[in-house]
């Protein structure tokens, strides 16, 4: 019986980089809205964002996009930014527009929607590749000891 395939990376790079790019327009919509800017954990997101979109061959790899969406999980849901999960839903704005808290509840919201959505890649991937691994390996990764 042949092994399932299981793709080398858990998204396709194609794929994760238009994730990012949705990633840097968030966090540039997302930015101006904040009094005292992005919070550490997703300041250095921007950095690693950046750095993606200046070299797409580094999406190319399992490591360095597991590194990506376990830096995009802490910057969504760590400490740093937990006061932003919490935005209060504001009333609109006087032209009729949403006000910011508005803006960042949606802007947050979204960004938690992609970290969710990455990370349930994640995974699947995960799970894909133990399933097709050997049986006696299979018995190690399951194993209580």
């Amino acid at each position: 019986m042949n092994a399932p395939f299981v793709s080398p990376t858990p998204v396709s790079p194609a794929v994760l980089l238009g994730e990012v790019l949705r990633l840097r327009s968030l966090l540039d919509g997302l930015e101006p809205l904040l009094d005292l800017g992005l919070p550490p954990g997703l300041a250095a997101l921007r950095g690693d964002i950046e750095l993606a979109l200046h070299r797409p061959e580094s999406l190319e790899t399992a490591e360095n996009q597991l590194d990506f969406i376990e830096q995009l999980a802490e910057a969504v849901w760590g400490e740093g930014a937990a006061s932003l999960a919490n935005i209060p839903d504001g009333a609109p704005a006087a032209g009729g527009g949403p006000s910011p808290p508005h803006l960042m509840a949606e802007s947050w919201g979204q960004l938690e929607q992609l970290a969710e959505h990455l990370c349930h890649d994640v995974e699947r991937w995960h799970r894909r590749r133990t399933a097709g691994a050997d049986p006696l390996l299979q018995k190690h990764l399951h194993s209580p000891v």
